[in-house]
């Protein structure tokens, strides 16, 4: 289990890419969305 920073720094990472992502194409988007959990 990663320490309760890093995880909190990888959910806003995982934000912002989620929000790039679906900018550019909300079927891609979950897909990868998938891939990381």
């Amino acid at each position: 289990m990663a320490p309760l920073a890093a995880r909190h720094i990888l959910q806003q990472t995982n934000a912002n890419l989620g929000r790039y992502t679906s900018a550019l194409n909300p079927r891609q988007m979950s897909l990868s969305l998938r891939l990381q959990f």
